[in-house]
């Protein structure tokens, strides 16, 4: 992958009432963790939005290397979601079950993709972030706002994104989690050895959000979906992955 996650050309915007946001602003950022620091106002979002492509620029292009993934500041999530849903993996865990109880029809495993330590990703996931008391089956309204924004983020690890726009990412946190001064985050979402970054917020202030990708994750067994598959052979192929994601912390 290139050194260079993110370049701005001629970037100008403006709102539908002709209000100027930016005009002509070129940059590019590099491999590595980097922090947009500005006062309120002069369009921190509004950058992030172009760059994550919610926004069409008046003029200039944006170029991303790679898969992106996006926390807006407003994040949001319905009350009655489980957390299994707003992390993706519901239909997989669903096709786990079903192959457990003996169903090795093809489109089971296609749901799994290969992806047969799932749970155990997004269960390493969330003890990571700090969520080691949610369960995947808890529904969103049962969780603060902190949580929500946590569990919002723990989604974005498991998409394995190349680049990670945040911001404001310490927004909403609990009050017992450290502060951080606000600003915009960009955060490329893997290190040179495939695992998503720890996520920074502006001006270099760490705060404790781990990596949720493992060695698993890039060795994992390519796996038939044929309906032939054996019933055994699936439940190898899960043994096999569950015991990677513990031998790889």
């Amino acid at each position: 992958m290139s050194s260079i996650s993110i370049t701005c050309s001629d970037l100008s915007f403006a709102w539908p009432d002709g209000s100027a946001v930016f005009d002509g602003l070129s940059f590019a950022v590099g491999a590595g963790r980097s922090a947009l620091v500005a006062r309120n106002g002069v369009g921190k979002s509004t950058l992030l939005r172009l760059i994550a492509g919610e926004l069409a620029p008046t003029r200039g292009s944006v170029q991303v290397s790679g898969r992106l993934a996006y926390l807006p500041q407003d994040f949001a999530l319905a009350v009655d979601r489980r957390v299994d849903e707003v992390l993706g993996i519901a239909g997989a865990r669903a096709a786990l079950r079903a192959i457990e109880r003996g169903d090795v029809r093809e489109e089971r495993s296609a749901a799994v993709r290969d992806d047969w330590a799932v749970e155990e990703r997004a269960r390493a996931t969330l003890d990571r972030l700090g969520l080691p008391h949610v369960g995947l089956d808890r529904r969103v309204g049962q969780l603060s706002g902190g949580e929500s924004v946590l569990l919002g983020l723990a989604a974005r690890f498991l998409w394995r994104p190349d680049v990670l726009l945040l911001d404001e990412p310490t927004n909403n946190l609990d009050l017992q989690r450290p502060a951080a001064d606000h600003g915009a985050g960009v955060v490329p979402g893997r290190d040179d050895g495939g695992q998503p970054r720890r996520a920074v917020p502006a001006r270099g202030r760490r705060h404790p959000l781990a990596p949720a990708g493992t060695a698993a994750d890039r060795d994992r067994p390519a796996v038939s979906t044929t309906a032939s598959t054996s019933r055994e052979s699936l439940y190898d192929q899960r043994r096999s992955a569950r015991r990677r994601v513990r031998q790889d912390p």
